[in-house]
């Protein structure tokens, strides 16, 4: 308004100003350097940040120190909607998606931490998932949340989710480091999933809608009942998720944008990086690959085999040079190296055996050894005599199956020493281990010897029902992997050995060999080709193995140097 007498308002000026210098500093900045920045005195600059920290628009670091942009900030950022247009499209799109699958699907859009429902198209099954335009969620929590969660910075999400992450389910993600990992492969391979961490028995698949300049404004999502749900059918859904949010953005986004050019491109899949031994892998191929021009495109299965048929299809989809995978369910998983094949992408199967004829390289350890060098040290400390308890892995795994089969072969050497409980471990629990121990100890504590555990988790859980019994010392524990919990445990005898990797070395080999595939430069003299089974034996793989160590009180000196590497690096649990 050209005839208007416009006056600038001071405060306001100084409060935007304020606002402004510290969205450009992501660690904060002092008072001192605020107060120099801007040219306040001290008394002016105390009571405008005293008012803005009451009103949550200016927030103190952790050190208290410092100060930086406030969560009322973000919530207001996230409070911009979308365009009428794009809403409209999006929920055209929703409804053909609805038609396609036959499930519900929605349009979200994020308020503050939470994804709120704009629309709804319901389900015509009886069994579906119950939702109505204006319904609020965690968004942390659902598959259509984290994809609008994973279109902001990382200090902007830290800001909305200030409050302890609340768990709806058991496998709701509540740790701040597992969802920024989690929230960073939703960015690269363009979609979200949520295996049940809503609602019991429900999954979710999801995709972001961008505006023309190539925000993610609103998420559209298909919700499936468990009942309903087996790996292709989820595949399907996913490529259905995906193609309807993109008919509803208004950009697309490329293959090509999603790697980091002049780079080898490597997929990998994982069944779990909850793990310490797997986080470790991870973490260590993210600290090489760069210097080896590699770009691993990441996703975490978070022990679901239809979310990891989804993450295989999609990253197939963007055309790496070679995929690593890393199977959640060995009898649902031939499929995925079949899809690899097809779409003439090389394959490695990684740490976990997988049977099938269209696995070409398998990388790991043979735990058929482990079982045999872990039995064998219980024999030892034993003498021979006395009675044994198992606690197995999953029962579909084949890690599981050649680990017991190894364990059961050594054990034919010492007549004396007697199997008196072998339970199997569903999804490798330390929760269902800790249950199994309860059972054992309370039907065989007095007479018992020992307790064989498939991993260092499962272990630590069975740590304490002998510290419950009394019997933490006396009763031989043993694990696997590793674990930093497993060396404190074998430092104090409670635990008293472990079957583990170097996993850094492990990691830094699988990645070397990740690029010998994909540049067709493997050299298959000096790989070994046999099974990677052995009761019954399968079809033969070009194998790269790592071997295990086993570690006790005398001898740990490389599970600390193991340690003391991956620690001096940042890394461990996370």
């Amino acid at each position: 308004m050209s005839g208007d007498v416009f006056r600038k308002v001071r405060s306001a000026e100084r409060t935007l100003d304020l606002l402004e210098l510290l969205a450009g500093s992501a660690e904060g900045l002092s008072f001192s350097q605020i107060g120099s920045a801007l040219g306040l005195p001290k008394s002016s600059l105390s009571g405008l940040i005293r008012t803005l920290d009451a009103r949550g628009y200016v927030a103190k670091t952790p050190d208290r120190r410092r100060f930086r942009l406030g969560p009322k900030i973000a919530e207001l950022s996230a409070a911009i909607q979308p365009d009428g247009s794009v809403l409209e499209a999006a929920t055209q799109a929703m409804r053909r998606l609805a038609r396609q699958t036959g499930e519900t699907a929605h349009v979200a859009v994020l308020e503050g931490a939470s994804a709120v429902y704009v629309a709804v198209e319901e389900s015509m099954h009886s069994m579906r998932m119950a939702t109505a335009p204006g319904q609020r969620l965690p968004a942390h929590a659902t598959a259509v949340g984290k994809c609008l969660l994973a279109s902001l910075r990382d200090d902007t999400i830290a800001r909305l989710l200030e409050q302890p992450l609340v768990a709806r389910t058991p496998r709701t993600i509540t740790a701040m480091p597992e969802l920024r990992r989690e929230l960073a492969h939703i960015r690269r391979l363009g979609y979200a999933y949520d295996a049940e961490e809503l609602v019991a028995g429900l999954h979710c698949v999801a995709a972001p809608v961008l505006d023309g300049a190539g925000r993610a404004v609103a998420s559209i999502g298909v919700s499936i009942p468990s009942a309903r749900l087996e790996p292709a059918g989820v595949t399907r859904t996913a490529a259905l998720v995906f193609q309807a949010a993109a008919e509803a953005s208004r950009v697309a986004r490329a293959p090509e944008e999603v790697w980091r050019s002049g780079r080898l491109r490597a997929a990998w899949s994982m069944a779990t990086l909850r793990q310490e031994a797997y986080q470790i892998v991870y973490q260590t191929v993210e600290r090489f690959s760069a210097e080896a021009g590699v770009d691993v495109l990441w996703a975490d299965a978070r022990n679901d085999a239809n979310k990891q048929a989804a993450d295989v299809a999609r990253m197939l989809e963007l055309r790496p040079d070679v995929i690593l995978i890393h199977p959640e369910h060995a009898l649902l998983a031939e499929q995925l190296f079949t899809q690899a094949s097809r779409a003439g992408v090389p394959a490695i199967n990684f740490q976990r055996p997988v049977r099938g004829r269209d696995i070409p390289f398998f990388v790991g350890g043979n735990t058929y050894e482990q079982g045999r060098m872990t039995a064998a040290f219980v024999a030892r400390a034993l003498a021979g005599q006395g009675a044994i308890a198992i606690i197995g892995g999953d029962p579909s795994n084949d890690n599981a199956r050649n680990l017991a089969q190894g364990i059961y072969d050594e054990l034919r050497d010492y007549p004396g020493l007697r199997v008196v409980s072998d339970q199997p471990c569903m999804f490798w629990s330390r929760e269902r281990a800790r249950e199994l121990a309860e059972a054992i100890v309370r039907e065989h504590g007095a007479t018992l010897g020992a307790l064989i555990v498939a991993n260092d988790d499962m272990a630590g859980g069975v740590a304490e029902v002998l510290a419950a019994h009394g019997l933490a010392r006396k009763v031989l524990l043993v694990g696997g992997d590793g674990d930093l919990d497993a060396l404190r445990r074998i430092r104090t005898g409670i635990q008293h050995g472990t079957a583990f990797q170097d996993w850094v070395a492990l990691a830094r080999e699988t990645l070397q060999f990740a690029i010998t595939v994909a540049r067709q430069e493997v050299d298959l003299s000096r790989l070994q080709h046999r099974s990677l089974f052995y009761s019954p034996p399968g079809p033969p793989a070009y194998v790269l193995d790592l071997p295990y160590i086993f570690a006790d009180q005398r001898s740990l000196g490389p599970l600390e140097q193991l340690w003391d590497a991956v620690l001096e690096q940042g890394g461990g649990a996370g």
